[in-house]
């Protein structure tokens, strides 16, 4: 039994197994999380926060995409709400 840390939840979880069907969808889902990084350091505030409400709902549903990107959403999701309250 394999494990991962879950960044978002910041808490140990078990790793499963992936199917065939889930293969596929991570394929697409890092590119998908790779243009939504980019657009949360390069776009603007309205979309740089919705694209990280999807970055972290995409990192939260594969372990293996949690590996990959889930320290630096859950970093960039830190900053941006610092900004956020910084800005009130």
């Amino acid at each position: 039994m394999s494990y991962y840390y879950d960044w978002v939840a910041q808490k140990w979880m078990v790793r499963s197994k992936p199917t065939a069907a889930q293969k596929s969808r991570r394929d697409f889902r890092r590119g998908l999380i790779a243009d939504l990084l980019t657009e949360i350091e390069n776009g603007d505030s309205i979309a740089s926060l919705y694209a990280l409400m999807l970055a972290r709902t995409l990192v939260t549903t594969d372990p293996a995409l949690m590996d990959a990107y889930g320290q630096r959403v859950t970093e960039i999701g830190n900053e941006r709400t610092c900004q956020v309250s910084d800005g009130l």
